[in-house]
């Protein structure tokens, strides 16, 4: 079940989890629930997102794990801030290294999101620019293998 939360949340361990800021498509967030739950993540925030219903989450993802909606970024004690957007001071996939305690930041498709003085910020090395879906898939599955190899 979806559900709301405001207050500030403090997750205990290995802790991961993806911030869908203002997603447009249901296709996009059952691919992004699907992506979360299959590569272990903690929870997903929808923040500010357009839609309720989603037809495409064929494994229920909200059934086992917490996808919170909310109305702005949430507040995740010990945890980094990891914006995944195109443009200038960001890093390249390529080279970055994953914190083991992240918020992934995912910003609309037809918009771009606002990274704050001295916050992580990556982007997928593409010729053009992924969707959500695309973005999130490529971006847990090199934290995955970049884990891996450290053993972790």
């Amino acid at each position: 079940m979806y559900s709301r939360e405001s207050k500030a949340i403090k997750p205990p361990g290995e802790f991961f989890a993806i911030a869908i800021v203002g997603g447009k498509t249901k296709e996009n967030l059952g691919s992004i629930l699907r992506l979360a739950l299959n590569y272990g993540a903690s929870a997903v925030f929808l923040v500010g997102c357009r839609y309720r219903r989603v037809p495409t989450d064929t494994l229920n993802t909200a059934g086992s794990l917490p996808v919170i909606e909310c109305d702005e970024l949430p507040r995740i004690v010990g945890v980094t801030h990891v914006y995944v957007e195109l443009g200038d001071g960001c890093e390249s996939l390529e080279d970055f290294k994953h914190p083991k305690r992240a918020l992934y930041i995912v910003g609309p498709e037809d918009g771009t999101l606002t990274v704050p003085e001295g916050k992580k910020c990556v982007f997928v090395p593409t010729v053009g620019s992924l969707n959500q879906a695309m973005a999130v898939c490529t971006l847990l599955w090199d934290r995955k293998m970049k884990l891996r190899k450290e053993g972790l």
